[in-house]
């Protein structure tokens, strides 16, 4: 029988190498486990690194002015539930009801009060576009114990409304109009001479960049520069001095000769410069006038009113194939969504403001300022203006001893808001009747308008475009 004397120093060799293997897998797992871990906490630290994080107030490059706005707005507490009313217009072709729809950005504000555990009681009054129905909507909301009215409307009715606020020593807000402003009526439009000024600067700055001549005068002169009004009558034509003159309709056989006429003066090469295009009206009539003019073929600048911003211009204007094309500019302020996408403290709050659109829109259960139609249906236009006028209102009587207007009026008249305070795209200073700061210059649509299918006469019917601004001028009241 075969006996080997080395068989026990091999069953201990064996199982000493047993051990070492061991330890070596021991060791390994220990190392994969290890490295595994500094894995996820560099991919943890990575995305942290690239991801925005909330800069809370006093860090950041600009520690004095860094802020973070949250979705909910929270005011000192009262003990008490503020009335504030808001006047908007109802009617086809009612003088003003274009804005019937960016008057819900007052429904937002509330929204964002209420989460902030400020809660606002907001009264809705129609004015039917007419000066005795504007009087008539401020008294019914007086009477109902509104301690400020928004003006969420646009013309010459509103003189109804500021008059009978006036008798009442109300404080308004007129979110789109500057009508009688001055003696407790707040305007957050551009005032005359601020809206002279950019529209004069505008438009040498398209002469140039259409034609490629050099024009004359100062940057407040338009010495050299053509430039035909397009005057449908129904709004407020900046004073300028322009070279023609041209009365437009919306009526076909009128608007077939508005473009004879149009086209011979277009025609004249005389000045070497090509002419630049103002028009102003209602938002139906600019969006046909508009239409017609793409049919056309005319293809020169055009500077439309505010009423460009506007539903029902869009949906017209998008009707039978007319577009939003890139000679179309609009005169105004910086818009909400334009103002979300940079990276300051406006537009951090005018994130806030975007982002709680996007959440009341999704939420079938919430209603419009009306309380009969669903938010969702107004949720695109709901805009700037009116959110911080309601704001505003409700940082003046969240300051006030006495729960009356006068109170409220004189309060209102002493703050000054914002990005801090929620306020949307632009800070806000009452000691002036022209309340509203920012950055003005010619907004420019980059992001084309779509009709969504399924019908085009339907409020939900029209994405807007997002209105980008250039600007030529900084006005801030801060």
């Amino acid at each position: 029988m075969g006996f080997s004397p080395h068989l026990g120093s091999d069953s201990g060799l064996h199982r000493r190498e047993c051990r070492r293997l061991t330890q070596r897998t021991v060791v390994w797992c220990v190392s994969l486990c290890v490295l595994f871990s500094l894995a996820v906490v560099g991919i943890w630290y990575g995305v942290r690194a690239v991801t925005p994080q909330p800069l809370p107030l006093g860090t950041g490059t600009n520690p004095a002015s860094a802020v973070t706005v949250q979705q909910a707005i929270s005011l000192p507490a009262s003990g008490r539930e503020p009335v504030i009313g808001v006047v908007a217009t109802f009617g086809d072709d009612a003088e003003g009801s274009a804005w019937r729809l960016n008057a819900q950005g007052a429904r937002v504000a509330q929204y964002r009060l209420a989460l902030g555990n400020s809660s606002v009681k907001v009264l809705y009054a129609n004015d039917k576009g007419t000066e005795q129905g504007a009087r008539e909507a401020v008294e019914k909301l007086s009477s109902e114990g509104a301690l400020g009215i928004v003006l969420a409307s646009r013309g010459e009715h509103l003189r109804g409304a500021t008059a009978a606020a006036k008798e009442r020593n109300v404080a308004v807000i007129e979110a789109y109009d500057r009508v009688d402003a001055g003696d407790g009526v707040w305007s957050f439009a551009l005032d005359p001479e601020q809206e002279k000024q950019i529209y004069t600067t505008a438009i040498r700055s398209l002469a140039r960049a259409s034609s490629g001549a050099s024009s004359t005068g100062s940057s407040q002169q338009l010495d050299g520069v053509r430039t035909i009004l397009l005057d449908a009558g129904e709004g407020s034509a900046p004073d300028l001095p322009y070279t023609n003159r041209v009365q437009v309709s919306a009526d076909e056989d009128s608007m077939k000769h508005t473009l004879k006429e149009l086209t011979r003066l277009l025609g004249d090469k005389s000045s070497g410069s090509s002419p630049i295009l103002v028009l102003t009206g209602s938002a139906s009539t600019q969006a046909k006038v508009l239409r017609s003019l793409q049919r056309a073929g005319i293809t020169s600048p055009v500077i439309a009113g505010e009423e460009a911003l506007t539903e029902p211009f869009m949906r017209l204007l998008l009707e039978n194939g007319g577009s939003l094309t890139d000679n179309i500019r609009v005169v105004g302020r910086v818009q909400a969504r334009a103002a979300a996408l940079s990276a300051d403290d406006a537009g951090r709050a005018s994130a806030a403001f975007v982002s709680t659109v996007e959440r009341m829109k999704n939420d079938s259960s919430l209603k419009d300022l009306s309380g009969e139609q669903a938010f969702s249906k107004s949720a695109a236009w709901a805009d700037a203006p009116s959110h911080n006028a309601l704001l505003a209102f409700a940082y003046a009587t969240s300051q006030v001893r006495e729960y009356t207007p006068e109170a409220v009026r004189r309060v209102l008249g002493t703050l000054r808001l914002d990005a801090k305070d929620s306020t949307v795209a632009y800070p806000l200073d009452f000691s002036s009747s022209y309340a509203a700061g920012g950055q003005v210059g010619l907004l420019y649509p980059t992001a084309e308008a779509s009709m969504i299918q399924g019908g085009s006469s339907s409020t939900d019917a029209v994405n807007p475009p997002v209105w980008m601004l250039r600007t030529f001028t900084s006005e801030s009241r801060d």
